[in-house]
């Protein structure tokens, strides 16, 4: 007869087939969860928080720079926000959506050339059938019809 600390050394020396594939929580993709909930809710430095937390347990997740870089540009933390999209687009190169949210950033920064450079890259990306498509917030960035004048269409 098993006692219940038999039963439970026995599930460790042999896992049973739910054991092996239940997914332990990872601490970053709390913060990461949580900083994506708290930009949705428009806490933008809660959400910073929170995504340099996920960032001290998973430097390398391109998706947690992004999100960091569209929390900074909403916070019109500009440079910051760009370091972030550079930083991601490191870890993703061919990721349409950095390229744009860089795109955006160095137009708020007048850096006009530099924004073009980076919307055509994120063209040539979609032109190659590329479908990268992350469920990012995009309302920080700048709307080239409503904002006349923004010198985009001069930069060539």
């Amino acid at each position: 007869m098993h006692n219940s600390s038999n039963r439970a050394s026995d599930r460790a020396a042999h896992p049973s087939e739910a054991d092996k594939t239940a997914v332990p929580t990872i601490p970053y993709q709390i913060w990461y969860r949580r900083g994506k909930m708290l930009t949705q809710q428009g806490h933008y430095e809660a959400a910073l928080t929170s995504f340099d937390l996920a960032l001290k347990h998973q430097p390398e997740l391109h998706q947690i720079w992004t999100y960091r870089g569209i929390v900074l540009a909403y916070l019109k933390h500009y440079e910051a926000a760009l370091l972030s999209f550079n930083k991601a687009l490191e870890l993703a190169p061919d990721n349409r959506e950095i390229w744009i949210f860089r795109g955006a950033v160095l137009t708020y920064l007048n850096c006009r050339r530099e924004a073009l450079n980076s919307y055509n890259i994120a063209l040539s990306i979609q032109q190659r059938g590329f479908t990268i498509c992350e469920d990012y917030p995009t309302t920080w960035m700048p709307n080239p019809v409503a904002e006349k004048g923004n010198g985009l269409e001069e930069a060539s």
